[in-house]
């Protein structure tokens, strides 16, 4: 069933996959509308410009990357706002603003993006990551895809980095991860995603196996080069889906 044929998820639930809807592709463009028509129940469309608006009816997660201060209350149907990870001179001052603002939206989810996870072993910066969660009140969305292409230009082997991703992850405490987010495969001598290219296999795997261990999560299916045809990313949150339930056991 997708999202011409039923009623919207209700404000404030949160939604179980996030697709990218690319900014430069306009709000009422027609890819916009045509990917929010094929997309499965309990499917948002993720926005990284919060100032644009998004197809008509559509549930939608947006990022800030301004102090919790500046943010206005959202309109529309927005589910969760996605917070980037402040310096650490202004980290005390967001925690206390990203704490009010959690309190003055309730129906609202926000969730905080590390700028990036902590080595493998280095318990003081996965200690300080934690405590932001805890004070701000917003747990964690893991870019596994982002941890993925650092890992890989560190060490240069697909399988090395695959196992430093799954080192930096693993120290993560389940409770903490609200949500986890894959792209689509690079070619790795190459600095954007093609548009033909779909979610490794590596990394569906990898959700597999966190979400085993953690429970389900959240799923947001990005793309940083240019974006695949809307039954593609379709099919892309589909995958999403399907792996909520593995883990669900639904």
């Amino acid at each position: 069933m997708h999202h011409t044929d039923r009623d919207p998820s209700p404000l404030g639930a949160i939604p179980r996959v996030f697709v990218d809807l690319p900014p430069a592709l306009g709000p009422q463009a027609t890819f916009g509308r045509s990917l929010w028509s094929l997309l499965p129940k309990d499917t948002a469309l993720h926005l990284e410009d919060p100032m644009s608006a998004w197809p008509d009816g559509a549930l939608v997660s947006l990022t800030w990357r301004c102090a919790p201060d500046d943010v206005p209350a959202p309109a529309g149907r927005a589910a969760a706002l996605v917070w980037t990870e402040p310096t650490e001179a202004a980290m005390q001052d967001w925690a206390l603003a990203m704490r009010a603002w959690q309190t003055a939206h309730p129906g609202l989810t926000g969730l905080l993006r590390p700028t990036a996870l902590p080595e493998p072993g280095d318990h003081r910066g996965l200690e300080s990551l934690v405590a932001l969660s805890l004070q701000t009140g917003c747990p964690l969305a893991v870019d596994l895809h982002e941890a993925l292409l650092r890992a890989h230009a560190a060490v240069r082997d697909t399988h090395a980095a695959m196992a430093l991703v799954r080192q930096t992850v693993n120290q993560l405490p389940g409770t903490c991860v609200g949500r986890l987010e894959i792209g689509g495969q690079q070619r790795w001598h190459e600095p954007v995603a093609q548009a033909d290219q779909r979610v490794p296999d590596a990394l569906w795997d990898l959700v597999d196996e966190l979400c085993t261990h953690w429970g389900p999560k959240p799923l947001r299916i990005k793309w940083q080069g240019p974006a695949p045809a809307p039954a593609v990313l379709a099919d892309e949150a589909r995958l999403a889906h399907q792996a909520f339930s593995r883990a669900d056991g639904s």
